[in-house]
């Protein structure tokens, strides 16, 4: 396993590069404007929580690594409400209508991270348990870059504006470090043997994940750089 989570550690690295994580620290800009991105991660948000309890998690933990899965599973499935409360404190979209806010999460223009959540399931449904251990180290990792950065401008915040935001803040980073796959189970992980064939599969979703993620993360930058471009509904004639 040491192979696929060094390929994890260089995939994180380069996914740090990303425009977005640029603008993230970019000082010059108020905090609270940094933050005007996250509606944009509903559909991430939201959908992490269908995948962990119905997809990475199963019911039938008849091996040491899916019980490990479900643990971690379990932790995470929930999170989703942060973002939710996180949202409300925000409140970037107002008082939208809920036909313009389903416009402006399902629009043509922003498909990537609806995507994200799809293409996940779809690599891990029917993947050996191995294989999904290693589509959650790539899925910590991103979250890592994530939150890492949003939990700092969090704390640059007027403590009238950054209380209570969970999602975004330090209370989800320290959840997610204290059981990145569990430290205590590190070491374990590091000396599981992949065959060849799950060698190749658990490449082939290391990098699928990463790359969706890119495009996802590439997508939110645009809303930054354009940022009415993808609210207005397309209206249809009756």
């Amino acid at each position: 396993m040491k192979n696929i989570l060094a390929l994890v550690e260089s995939r994180k690295a380069q996914f740090a590069q990303l425009p977005i994580f640029q603008y993230l620290q970019d000082d010059r800009v108020p905090a609270r404007e940094r933050l005007r991105w996250t509606p944009h991660l509903a559909p991430l948000a939201l959908g992490f929580g269908d995948l962990w309890r119905d997809i990475l998690r199963r019911e039938t933990a008849d091996t040491p690594l899916q019980v490990l899965i479900n643990r971690h599973a379990s932790e995470d499935e929930n999170h989703w409400k942060w973002y939710i409360s996180d949202m409300r404190k925000l409140a970037f979209l107002g008082d939208m209508p809920f036909s313009d806010s389903l416009h402006f999460l399902w629009n043509e223009q922003r498909p990537k991270t609806r995507q994200v959540c799809l293409k996940v399931a779809g690599l891990t449904y029917t993947a050996e348990p191995i294989v999904v251990l290693a589509a959650i180290e790539a899925l910590e990792a991103t979250a890592n870059v994530v939150f890492t950065k949003t939990a700092e401008i969090v704390r640059e915040l007027p403590d009238e504006q950054k209380t209570g935001l969970h999602y975004f803040g330090h209370v989800h980073l320290i959840e997610d470090s204290s059981h990145s796959m569990f430290e205590a189970d590190r070491q374990s992980i590091e000396d599981l043997d992949l065959t060849h064939a799950q060698e190749l599969q658990a490449v082939t979703v290391v990098e699928e994940i990463f790359a969706c993620f890119t495009e996802a993360f590439e997508e939110i930058m645009l809303s930054v750089e354009q940022p009415t471009a993808d609210i207005q509904p397309t209206l249809i004639a009756a």
